[in-house]
C-alpha cells in the first residue's frame, strides 16, 4: 500500500517552487532592464561619418551639400584636363557668366575646406569604380548635417525667445518650449517681423498684416 506524502514535504516543495519563481523573475527583469539600457545607448551613438557631417554646415558650407562640391571638384578636374586651343577667341564675359563663375568659385573653396574635414573624400574622387562607396559616404554625411541642422533649430527656438524676453521685456513673455504666439500677433515679434519701412505703430498695419 503507497503511503501518501506528508503534510511538511509538500509544503517544503511548493515553498521551493515559488523561491525558484522570483529568482527567475528577478534574473528576467534584470535582463530586460540591460537590454533597454543598450537599447538606448545604441539609439543615442551616431556612426563616426555622420558625426563628421554635422561640423560640414559650420565649417565647409551652410547650404551646399557635399555631394554639389564633390561634383564641382570633379568638374574643374575635367576642365583642367581639355586642351584648349591657342587660337581660341576671347569672348566678352557676360553678367550671368560672372555669377556662375561666383557660385562655382564658392563651392571649390567650400570643397577645400571639406577635404580638410574629410581627406578620404578626395581619395575615393581618385580611385577608379568607387562610386558607389563615395556615394554611400556622402549619403552618411548629409545625414549627418541634417541632423545638426535640427540640432540648431531645436537649440534656436528657446534662445531666440529667451533673448526677446530679455531684450524687449514684453507684457506677454514668450514661451521658452513652444513656438506658440512668437509670429506676427505678438507685438514685438510683429515688429521684428516686419520690413523696416512698416510702421508696427500704425493700427491699420496690425490689421492689413
Amino acid at each position: 500500500m503507497a503511503h501518501s506524502p506528508s503534510p511538511l514535504c509538500s509544503t517544503s516543495s511548493i515553498s521551493s517552487v515559488k523561491e525558484e519563481n522570483i529568482a527567475l523573475k528577478r534574473k528576467i527583469n534584470c535582463l530586460e532592464k540591460q537590454i533597454e539600457e543598450l537599447s538606448t545607448e545604441q539609439k543615442h551613438v551616431s556612426s563616426p561619418i555622420k558625426l563628421l557631417g554635422q561640423a560640414i554646415c559650420r565649417l565647409a558650407s551652410c547650404y551646399e551639400t557635399a555631394s554639389v562640391l564633390t561634383k564641382e571638384a570633379d568638374r574643374r578636374a575635367l576642365a583642367d584636363a581639355e586642351e584648349v586651343p591657342e587660337d581660341t577667341p576671347v569672348t566678352a564675359v557676360t553678367k550671368e557668366e560672372v555669377d556662375i563663375a561666383r557660385v562655382q568659385d564658392r563651392r571649390f573653396s567650400a570643397y577645400c575646406k571639406l577635404i580638410e574635414i574629410a581627406p578620404c573624400i578626395a581619395e575615393l574622387l581618385k580611385t577608379p569604380d568607387a562610386e558607389d562607396i563615395l556615394a554611400h559616404y556622402l549619403e552618411k554625411l548629409e545625414s549627418g548635417v541634417n541632423s545638426s541642422r535640427t540640432d540648431d533649430n531645436s537649440c534656436m527656438k528657446w534662445e531666440v525667445a529667451e533673448w526677446i524676453n530679455d531684450a524687449f521685456h514684453p507684457r506677454d513673455r514668450l514661451s521658452l518650449k513652444s513656438h506658440a504666439n512668437q509670429g506676427l500677433q505678438h507685438d514685438v515679434c510683429g515688429r521684428l517681423l516686419t520690413p523696416i519701412e512698416v510702421d508696427w505703430d500704425d493700427l491699420d498695419i496690425h490689421e492689413a498684416v
